[in-house]
Formats: C-alpha cells, sequence, structure tokens
C-alpha cells in the first residue's frame, strides 16, 4: 500500500471564533488604532456614523503593500514582535496576528484603501459571512484593485456596523471619558487621535498635570525607576525625597503624580479623563505608551481601610511602564495581565509604592495651608545636596517636623565617611555603611512551621508566630520585634491579626530593615477554611457546599442542578478551568432564571450591560425590605452569615472573576479564588430559588 497524505482544512467558522476572541467593541477600536500606530501614523482619524451605520479609521502611517496585505490575513501569524523599540522610538505594540478580525466585531463587511510613498492605492474588501461559510476558509482569495481614493500614503478602513453594533458605541461614548481615553490612548506627543462622532469632535489633549485645579492641588510626586528617588513637591518646591530602588530588570518605570484635598469630595475641575466609571479619580497606567485599563494596579484607594490620616486616595497622572521584555502579556482587552514572574514583580512595585507615596506624604498634608514650612523643607534639601559627592550611589531624605525644625537625615553610601549637619541636627551614620569593600551576607527571615490554613472561625492570631527566626547581614540573630508586619498591604502594627469568621485568604508581609543591606521581605498566605454541608438538588446529588446544617434543595433550573451535581464530583486541581468557567454560567442561569420567573419586574436588570452588575442588583434587592431575614427563617441559615456574605460589591468582583477565567483560561485566580467564588454561587443559587418560589417574599 503506497503512503497517503490527508490535507490540513480549516473551516471558515475559526474567523467567528477568533473574532469572539476580542472582548468589545472599545477593544476592537483599539486594535485598530494600534495598527496606524504601529505603520508610524501621526494621525488617525475614527468617523462613528451610526445614523448611516458605518465607522471609518483612517490614518496617514505607512500604507501596506502587497506582502503586508498578504500577512494582515495570515490569521493568529503576526511578523511584529511586541516591545520592540524602533528607531523613531516607538515600541511595537501589535504581535497577535488578530488584527484584521478587530473589524468583524462591528460588523459584517469592511473595506479597505492603502497607499505606501512607493505604491499607487490599492483597495479591497472582506466579508465574514462569505469567510464562515468556506468549509476550507484557506481556499479563500483577496482581490486586490486599483484605487484613486488615497492621495498620499496611508490606510483607511470602512465598516459597516449593524444595528446593535452602532448602538454600543452611541453608548459607549455618550460617556465623554470614554471619548478622552481613546483620544488619548497614547502618552506619545507624536501621535494625535480625532475622534468624530455623529459630528461632535474630540481630539487628542496636550495635558499638562501642573494645570489641573491648582486650587485642590496638595503635592505633585515623581519617580523614576533609573533615578530610584520618589520625590515630593509643594508649589514647585521639591522638600521630600525617599529612595525606593526597582529591582525588575529590563524595564523603565516613571510616575507623575497630582495629589489632590478637596474638602467637599467636588471634583468637577477634574477631567473625566482621570476618572473611573464609577466617577472616582485615578492615575492611568500605559505600558510602552498605549494605555493600559486597569484600575487595580495602583488603586488610590488601596489604604482605604486605614485611618484618614495615613491615606492620600485622590490621586490623577500618569504611570510609565515601558519595556521590550518578552514577558509582558496581558489579556485581549488590555485590563489584566497575563500573570507570570516579570508581571507578578510589576505588580508588587506598583503596589508598595502606591502605599508608600501615601503613607510618607499623609505626614505632611496637614502643613498645606503652611507654606513656609515648605519653603524650610525645600531649602534645607537644597542646602544638602551640593556637600554630596558625585559618587553618591543612596539617598534617602526624610523632613520631620520636630519642634518647629526641620531635621533632613541623609543615608550616603560613598567612597569617603563624613556626617553631614543641618540646623545643627549630625547624622550619625555606622562606620561600615560608609564603605564598599565590607562584605555583608543576605539576610534570612526564616518561617516557622506553623500552620497555614486555619479552620474559622479562628481565635485572634500572633503573626509573629509564622517567623521562627531573624538573621541579620552581619550574621547575628535579630529580635523578632524589629519585623514590621503588613497584611494585604496594609500596616498591622500590633502584628495581631483579629478573629476571622469568613472564609478568605490573608496575605501577610514581615519586613525588616537592615542597617547595611536594606529592606528584607518574608511573604506568606494564611488561609481560612470554614466547615460546610451539602446543598441537595431534586436529583439528591451532592453538589457545591453552603455553611448550613440542613440539606437544601434547588429546583428553578435543572441545568443549574446538573452544572452544580458536576462540579462537586471533579477534582479542583485536575478539572480547574472546567470548574472556574462552569461557575460563570451558573450566575448566568440564575439571572436568565429570574427573568423567566416575572415575579419580580423591579429588579432594574435593562440598565445593567454586563452579568456581574446583574447579580450586585440581585444581591443589593435581597438586602432591603426584610427579604433576608424570611431568606434565613426559610432556609434555617443563619441571618448572620447571610449579613456577612451578602456583599454586593464583594459579589460583583467575584463573578467578574469569572469572567475573566472564562476568557484567559483562568489565568487571572487561583484554588482560593475559585472556592470563594464557588461559596457566592451556592448562597446564591438559594437566594434565587427563594426569590421563585418562597410566596413570603415579594
Amino acid at each position: 500500500m503506497e503512503n497517503e497524505s490527508i490535507n490540513v482544512k480549516v473551516s471558515g467558522n475559526i474567523i467567528k471564533e477568533l473574532s469572539e476572541k476580542i472582548p468589545s467593541n472599545n477593544v476592537a477600536l483599539n486594535e485598530l488604532i494600534k495598527n496606524a500606530y504601529d505603520a508610524d501614523a501621526k494621525n488617525i482619524e475614527i468617523t462613528i456614523d451610526t445614523f448611516n451605520k458605518k465607522l471609518t479609521i483612517a490614518d496617514d502611517g505607512s500604507g501596506m503593500n502587497k506582502d503586508s496585505i498578504a500577512a494582515l490575513f495570515h490569521i493568529a501569524k503576526s511578523i511584529k514582535k511586541y516591545g520592540e523599540l524602533r528607531s523613531n522610538g516607538r515600541y511595537t505594540l501589535g504581535s497577535k496576528g488578530l488584527g484584521f478580525l478587530a473589524v468583524f466585531k462591528f460588523g459584517n463587511q469592511a473595506t479597505w484603501y492603502t497607499k505606501t510613498p512607493e505604491d499607487s492605492c490599492q483597495t479591497f474588501s472582506a466579508k465574514r459571512s462569505d469567510l464562515e461559510a468556506y468549509d476550507n476558509v484557506t481556499d479563500h482569495s483577496i482581490s486586490l484593485f486599483p484605487s484613486t481614493k488615497l492621495e498620499s500614503h496611508g490606510t483607511l478602513i470602512e465598516i459597516s456596523l449593524n444595528d446593535y453594533n452602532a448602538d454600543s458605541l452611541l453608548d459607549h461614548f455618550s460617556n465623554p471619558g470614554n471619548c478622552f481615553k481613546l483620544v488619548n490612548c497614547f502618552h506619545d506627543d507624536g501621535i494625535n487621535i480625532l475622534l468624530n462622532l455623529n459630528g461632535n469632535y474630540y481630539e487628542t489633549q496636550n495635558i499638562v498635570l501642573a494645570k489641573i485645579d491648582t486650587e485642590h492641588l496638595l503635592f505633585h510626586v515623581t519617580y523614576n525607576s533609573t533615578e530610584k528617588i520618589i520625590k515630593y513637591f509643594y508649589q514647585d518646591l521639591c522638600f521630600h525625597m525617599i529612595y525606593f530602588p526597582c529591582e525588575i530588570g529590563n524595564i523603565d518605570i516613571k510616575l507623575d503624580l497630582n495629589i489632590y484635598k478637596f474638602k467637599s469630595g467636588n471634583k468637577k475641575d477634574i477631567t473625566p479623563y482621570f476618572h473611573t466609571l464609577r466617577g472616582s479619580l485615578t492615575p492611568l497606567i500605559f505600558i510602552n505608551k498605549n494605555i493600559f485599563n486597569n484600575y487595580d494596579l495602583f488603586d488610590p484607594n488601596i489604604t482605604r481601610e486605614k485611618r484618614s490620616g495615613e491615606m492620600l486616595p485622590q490621586i490623577i497622572g500618569f504611570i510609565d511602564i515601558k519595556t521590550s521584555s518578552g514577558e509582558m502579556d496581558f489579556n485581549s482587552d488590555r485590563t489584566q495581565f497575563i500573570q507570570n514572574k516579570f508581571t507578578d514583580d510589576i505588580a508588587n512595585f506598583l503596589k508598595e509604592i502606591n502605599i508608600t507615596i501615601q503613607k510618607e506624604g499623609s505626614k505632611y498634608k496637614n502643613k498645606s495651608n503652611n507654606p513656609e514650612y515648605f519653603k524650610n523643607a525645600a531649602k534645607n534639601l537644597k542646602d544638602i545636596k551640593p556637600s554630596i559627592s558625585s559618587q553618591v550611589e543612596l539617598f534617602d531624605c526624610k523632613n520631620q517636623h520636630n519642634n518647629g525644625s526641620i531635621q533632613n537625615t541623609i543615608n550616603i553610601t560613598n567612597t569617603s565617611s563624613q556626617n553631614i549637619s543641618n540646623n545643627k541636627t549630625t547624622n550619625n551614620i555606622p562606620e561600615s555603611s560608609l564603605f564598599l569593600p565590607q562584605q555583608f551576607k543576605a539576610v534570612k527571615i526564616s518561617q516557622s512551621k506553623k500552620t497555614t490554613n486555619i479552620n474559622i472561625p479562628s481565635g485572634q492570631i500572633n503573626l509573629l508566630d509564622f517567623v521562627s527566626s531573624i538573621t541579620d547581614s552581619t550574621g547575628k540573630k535579630v529580635s523578632k520585634d524589629n519585623l514590621s508586619v503588613s497584611v494585604d498591604g496594609i500596616d498591622n502594627r500590633i502584628k495581631i491579626l483579629p478573629s476571622i469568621d469568613e472564609e478568605c485568604r490573608k496575605n501577610v508581609v514581615f519586613q525588616y530593615n537592615d542597617p547595611h543591606t536594606g529592606i528584607a521581605k518574608l511573604a506568606i498566605d494564611i488561609n481560612f477554611v470554614e466547615y460546610a454541608s451539602n446543598i441537595i438538588t431534586s436529583s439528591k446529588k451532592k453538589l457545591i457546599t453552603i455553611p448550613t446544617k440542613n440539606n437544601y434543595k434547588i429546583n428553578y433550573d435543572v441545568t443549574v442542578a446538573n452544572l452544580i451535581e458536576q462540579i462537586n464530583k471533579l477534582n479542583l486541581k485536575d478539572y480547574f478551568e472546567v470548574i472556574a468557567c462552569s461557575l460563570r454560567a451558573i450566575f448566568e442561569l440564575s439571572i436568565i432564571a429570574l427573568n423567566r420567573s416575572k415575579k419580580f419586574t423591579n429588579l432594574n436588570f435593562q440598565s445593567a450591560k454586563d452579568i456581574q452588575t446583574k447579580v450586585q442588583i440581585v444581591i443589593e434587592f435581597v438586602r432591603n425590605n426584610n427579604r433576608m431575614s424570611k431568606i434565613a427563617n426559610a432556609t434555617q441559615l443563619s441571618y448572620q452569615s447571610l449579613e456577612n456574605v451578602l456583599i454586593p460589591e464583594d459579589f460583583e468582583k467575584s463573578v467578574k472573576k469569572t469572567n475573566t477565567s472564562a476568557h484567559q483560561s483562568s489565568a487571572y485566580i487561583d484554588e482560593i479564588d475559585v472556592k470563594n467564588i464557588a461559596k457566592k454561587a451556592a448562597f446564591f443559587v438559594v437566594i434565587v430559588n427563594e426569590l421563585i418560589f418562597n410566596q413570603d417574599i415579594k
């Protein structure tokens, strides 16, 4: 028998599958803009005409020749390398090979016109329905035709909008903040974007932080990972500096921030560009000059659990991250990192510098009405600088108000020993810290054998019990009392964790500041786990567990019952992704069941654009009009348990995480997260079951 071969076929349905990897219109639009940016465009014009159902993107970039057009239609293959720094100072932004599929997010048909400086204008079209109809999509060919549409180099894309996407785009850009973010999606002076939304124009702005609401400006803060210095400014006077090293390789991080002090909370003079969807202020993160729509990596409210005297949450500005590392990766809508050591290091760095900036700055906010104080502080800082040798590698300037005088403490790594005094205050520096030849050992913080898995409700926990010993850089044992402790990023000065009565995970960081080698840390996770019993469906199979002594039956949707049953049979470690994605289906099917019941017409789901918001609406609804008490009585669940668990914001965040896991293969959640989400799903099916079938609940 002769050898035979079989050709590989790719069904046209792959176009549909890959198009759906682009999660939203906003992401698709950003993909098309990035292509123009990578083509070295200086001007991009976006026209959204919802009356005529048309979207156009025009740029003055280098255009596409035949080879570039062929590469455009080479699905999932890109000749570009993300993060590559080019000669014009731009970083390459596209590399997924899905650029042309972005047009099909908006409608069925698109036409391109393109011209290079060397070639005449060409045009070609693609129709999604035609591509999807192919048994083997590689049989399809794109025809190129000459055109006179473009006289100079660049590319024009014309997309026919369907009704849904026309309405969706209009709704999205009815928020001025979204318009500003689109036209200012690059932190690059060399690009200008013009948005024409049904005749209303928005254009890239030169945003100068120094000119934004100077009346309420408290401090201006800058940081450069090359200098490793956080600088605080009061009315252009640099009055305080902190040494803050960045140990991440192949990266450059710069912060340019304004910190405000609004007495009445009035932020009307702050451009919507720096507002989250919920209206709170936020700095914007740019990775390789392109906006990264994540408000958690540098959350100004990170210290909200602290006393108000230790937080400065009203922050706007720019966080610029530049890197050519191959480990820099994120999901398709540029809202979350793909988790790896490199991106974890970035996330941890931003969290730590955020806390440090607020903690240090809060020491001076009560001085904001005393300009003389800052003038003196700036003068003292300036007087010290000339006396520091050019060979200085490290300094940490801390201005502290002490009986009306300002004390400057300078730690200097230099080739010669000297004491610097200011205002008759001498800085006593250990002799050994001034000479580089002296060798020190790495500080070692050893973890004890105490278990990190604790049943709830727990008693109070002495956090120092998790550390067995500390050895400093000279090899000497150090008392554990010298450790500072933080829990979930918040300083815990008493080093005691209060009783925990909900299942959760606490990240505890122990920090020791060695006088010679600097900061050393040990991080551990403490997992709090509760005892749980089973939910039983009408099929009487064991399913997701909830904290109740009595078994519970759910009847409103057999698919939900089957999903819970199947989840309960799976091993979490072996079927992590399946379980994570299935949890979202439970929430979605439960919302559908509530809609179909028509019992609660006052649940305003129409205003909610996503499933997590709908779930939040249900939880808020249950917490009103004594409904929680009725559910507790009917199910024999503890009212206190319901009170503690049914937090609308927590449910919203949990369901949002299931969305991330569904689209990104659970890259951003771990087993603890899945267990917490499963617990909320269990409570949610009980709530929905009671809302539908309990006649006492109106």
